[in-house]
């Protein structure tokens, strides 16, 4: 858990915890961005079938953080927690907001990944379950989640940016990306996870949002020994979000197409999130 937890040791960095859970009529995404010595922002969103219902940012300059696990503190009340029961990685996060709230537990299903230089660490499939508060009344909910931790050095604001994708199945999660004028992937985690060869990303159905041209369907393909890809992921509401130096873009998105494991084939029918991020740098 030490690789989720916070890098002290590191030079000027950004640090990012995000989940994501999605519910039957509910999705949340709850994001921690931390820069060291200085803030947390915290940032809570609500959609209710895809459409942003409650979302809310706050910046805190008082908080404990952990070297060792990943652990947020904010007076005296924890709002991220990660830990280990049975060999499995859990997560609690808990947070109350002026009209929403949720206390949700996340538990790693299929095998997680890092990459290095710049880190990125995915926990691709996590049953979640817990509770969620709007306006005073308390729902239990149970569906699917996601988890990563991003780490940004300085140089990370000039690059052009990324897409990032997901699928989220019963024993089977892919997570895909376009990094702009760079590479394109696709990994899929069961018991363990593959990098997929041959991948191509496609991109079409473009809109004007923002000030910005962007696309609001995509394709992706991927082909290895024993498993090969073929998904269409296609918008269904984007919500964009302003950050310091980033355009930013949430979508939710169906997900149809076949995946196909060791010779077994799976369709596909799915609602996910896909994020953009364009940095302005």
């Amino acid at each position: 858990m030490k690789d989720d937890a916070f890098h002290s040791s590191l030079p000027f960095h950004i640090e990012t915890w995000y989940f994501e859970a999605i519910f039957e009529n509910y999705s949340i995404v709850f994001m921690i961005t931390l820069l060291p010595n200085i803030f947390v922002m915290i940032g809570g969103h609500i959609y209710s079938k895809g459409r942003i219902i409650y979302e809310e940012r706050k910046i805190y300059r008082s908080f404990i953080v952990s070297d060792e696990y990943p652990l947020l503190r904010i007076d005296e009340e924890n709002f991220m927690e990660g830990y280990i029961i049975d060999g499995k990685i859990c997560y609690n996060i808990s947070y109350v907001g002026d009209n929403f709230g949720f206390n949700l537990n996340f538990e790693n299903k299929t095998k997680g990944w890092k990459t290095l230089p710049d880190f990125w660490l995915s926990l691709p499939n996590m049953p979640v379950e817990g509770e969620i508060f709007i306006n005073g009344s308390r729902e239990l909910v149970k569906g699917k989640g996601y988890h990563d931790h991003n780490i940004f050095y300085l140089k990370s604001i000039f690059s052009k940016g990324y897409f990032d994708g997901k699928l989220i199945e019963e024993n089977f999660s892919i997570v895909w990306g376009k990094i702009i004028g760079k590479e394109e992937f696709i990994i899929l985690s069961n018991e363990s996870f593959f990098l997929l060869k041959n991948v191509s990303i496609y991109m079409g159905n473009y809109t004007f949002d923002h000030g910005k041209i962007i696309p609001t369907s995509f394709n992706i393909h991927g082909k290895s020994k024993n498993i090969e890809v073929s998904l269409n992921f296609d918008a269904c509401s984007i919500h964009y979000i302003k950050l310091p130096f980033i355009n930013y873009w949430r979508y939710h998105v169906f997900v149809s197409g076949k995946v196909c494991i060791d010779g077994f084939e799976k369709e596909i029918r799915s609602f996910e999130i896909i994020e953009y991020m364009d940095f302005l740098l």
